[in-house]
């Protein structure tokens, strides 16, 4: 029985240190140099983000400036 316990200690220890981890992942982020003028939806931005090869962009700032984000 103890040893059972030790076992599902160490499973649920080294399961959360993973989770932990992916959680920690950062973006960076890079204005889009292919859009031209004011975003106004996402949508839009992320026809650009996709051609300029970021995982995901979205419309940001007072500017409304689309911004293109990768894993760092």
């Amino acid at each position: 029985m103890e040893v059972f316990v030790v076992v599902l200690l160490i499973f649920v220890t080294t399961g959360d240190r993973t989770l932990v981890q992916v959680a920690l992942a950062r973006e960076c982020g890079s204005p889009s140099h292919k859009f031209h003028g004011m975003c106004t939806r996402d949508s839009n931005c992320a026809n650009i983000w996709l051609t300029e090869g970021f995982k995901t962009g979205k419309c940001v700032g007072i500017r409304h400036r689309c911004f293109c984000y990768k894993n760092c």
